[in-house]
C-alpha cells in the first residue's frame, strides 16, 4: 500500500509542530541522553512549564539506518532487467525523536517524549512514546545515589512485501522485496521481513558517585 503525498505532507506538518513545541518549552538542549542532566533542574523552584526542559533531540535512529542500507540494493530479473529498491525504501521525512524532563521536586523528575515515525512505500516506522523517571539523592556531603529508567510504547519497524511475477513457472507471488532475486523460494523470503522494536525499549541505570575533596 502506497503512502500518498497528502499523507506525507500531513506527517511533515505534524513533525514541524512537535519541533516548534519542543523549542517553546525547552531551556536546555543536549544531543546525548544522560540522567546527569537532571542536576541542572535543581537550582530553583519553578512552575511546571518553567521546570520542563528539552534535553535530547535526534533525527534518525538504528531502525532508520537499517532501512537506509536497503536503498542501494539491486538485482537482475530473469529477463536481465535491473531492479533497484531505492524507490521502495526512500522517505521524505526521517524519524525525529524528542525527549523532555520535568522536575517534580529537587530529587525526582519525569522523563517523557516520543518520535514522529517514518514512512516509505515498503516500510513503516511507527511513532513511539517514551516515558520514565530520574531520581537522585545525596547520601552524604560527598556521595550521591542516582537511578534512571525509561521505556517505550510503539516505535516498531514493519517491512512490507512485494508482488513479483515469476513467469510461467511461478506466476505472481508475494515475496520479500529485497530477496526476490535470491535462490530462496518466495514463501521462504517472507520470514525475513523486518519486524523490529526500537533498541533499548527498556533501560535502567543505577549509579553511586563518591567524591574525595
Amino acid at each position: 500500500m502506497l503512502i500518498t503525498s497528502r499523507q506525507r505532507h500531513t506527517n511533515k506538518i505534524t513533525a514541524y509542530a512537535v519541533l516548534f513545541l519542543c523549542l517553546f518549552f525547552s531551556s536546555a538542549l543536549s544531543r546525548s541522553e544522560t540522567y546527569t542532566s537532571y542536576a541542572n533542574l535543581q537550582e530553583n523552584e519553578q512552575d511546571v512549564f518553567e521546570s520542563t526542559s528539552l534535553y535530547d533531540l535526534k533525527q534518525g535512529s538504528e531502525l532508520s539506518d537499517n532501512i537506509y542500507s536497503f536503498r542501494n540494493v539491486s538485482y537482475e530479473s530473469s529477463l536481465g532487467d535491473a531492479i533497484n529498491l531505492k524507490n521502495f525504501y526512500k522517505t521524505s521525512w526521517t524519524d525525529l525523536s524528542l525527549t523532555w524532563i520535568t522536575k517534580l521536586d529537587k530529587n525526582f523528575g519525569l522523563i517523557w517524549g516520543g518520535s514522529t515515525g517514518e514512512y516509505g512505500e515498503k516500510y513503516t516506522i511507527y511513532p513511539k512514546f517514551k516515558f520514565g523517571f530520574v531520581f537522585q539523592t545525596f547520601l552524604s556531603k560527598n556521595s550521591r545515589l542516582s537511578m534512571y529508567a525509561t521505556s517505550y510504547l510503539g516505535g516498531m519497524l514493519k517491512e512490507k512485501a512485494c508482488q513479483a511475477d515469476y513467469g510461467d513457472i511461478g506466476g505472481v507471488q508475494t515475496v520479500n522485496c529485497r530477496l526476490a532475486g535470491s535462490t530462496l523460494q518466495p514463501a521462504e523470503t517472507l520470514k525475513y521481513l523486518l519486524n523490529k522494536k526500537p533498541k533499548y525499549d527498556q533501560f535502567i541505570s543505577i549509579s553511586f558517585n563518591l567524591s574525595f575533596n
